[in-house]
């Protein structure tokens, strides 16, 4: 019998916490909903936003085309061996 009430105890228990934990749960989609919600809607950029995405895809582009023509990688062949021909 104390076995039997052991057992029941440690289900209240975990009753107990899968409500706590349901709960928690059940409040991220609310607060998934409010930071959407917060963030506001542009229609538009100035152009200091468009130069700097332009400056960091430029960026992006020669870094890209440094590690082609550095590690011989590169789509073009007649760049492959390159590096080698001028150093």
């Amino acid at each position: 019998m104390a076995s039997a009430l052991a057992c029941h105890q440690g289900f209240q228990r975990a009753n107990r916490r899968v409500k706590a934990v349901q709960i928690e749960f059940d409040r991220i989609p609310d607060r998934a909903k409010a930071l959407i919600a917060e963030q506001p809607k542009r229609d538009s950029l100035t152009d200091a936003e468009i130069k700097l995405i332009a400056d960091y895809h430029y960026a992006e582009r020669l870094h890209a085309d440094d590690e082609e023509t550095c590690e011989d990688t590169g789509r073009d062949e007649r760049m492959w061996g390159y590096r080698e021909t001028t150093l």
